[in-house]
């Protein structure tokens, strides 16, 4: 049919104050972010998400004598709880990554094996297979010289959703056995 909308007019918001007050006020009918400021609006109404291709990633440190083997990046992979930090760190408007490529992409879904969920079986498995077959009394792996895996994960302080994506990384690794230090 033909569209019933004749007219529409753009709502001047140059910063959060003034976009707060025209959604509380109801100034604006469409309201479009995509959370980069890490501000998620108090809002009524319908929400329709969007796709993009945002990638928050974990850079490795080759010349760090833990990350350098491959085997322990690979045991990283399968602790991490990938969901549940979409849904804690980006109020689920994230979806886990699942490899390189953006999951909407239907023809390379088969080459993606990342886990959405920890693979802790897995992840035990492998850490025995590098040497790493038992705990301390903190609860942190050791290998037999009673050496644990030290990790130091930094990020940047402007973004609320990063930092909080980082000190979710930093407990799931803890929690795992991993001591791990944001």
């Amino acid at each position: 049919g033909a569209p019933s909308i004749k007219l529409i007019k753009l709502v001047n918001a140059p910063d959060w104050e003034v976009t707060k007050y025209n959604l509380e006020f109801n100034n604006v009918d469409i309201y479009y972010t995509d959370l980069s400021d890490g501000v998620v609006p108090p809002m009524s109404g319908t929400v329709q998400s969007v796709t993009l291709n945002n990638l928050v990633y974990l850079g490795v440190n080759l010349n760090k004598r833990h990350v350098s083997k491959y085997q322990l990046r690979y045991i990283i992979a399968n602790a991490l709880d990938r969901s549940g930090i979409c849904n804690d760190a980006y109020y689920n408007f994230a979806k886990p990554a699942k490899g390189l490529f953006d999951s909407v992409w239907e023809d390379v879904g088969n080459l993606q094996s990342l886990p959405e969920k920890p693979d802790l079986e897995n992840v035990v498995a492998n850490l025995k297979e590098i040497g790493y077959n038992s705990k301390d009394a903190e609860g942190f792996f050791t290998d037999s010289d009673g050496k644990t895996i030290n990790f130091k994960l930094i990020v940047s302080d402007t973004n609320e959703q990063r930092i909080k994506c980082a000190k979710l990384i930093t407990e799931q690794l803890n929690e795992l056995g991993f001591k791990t230090e944001l």
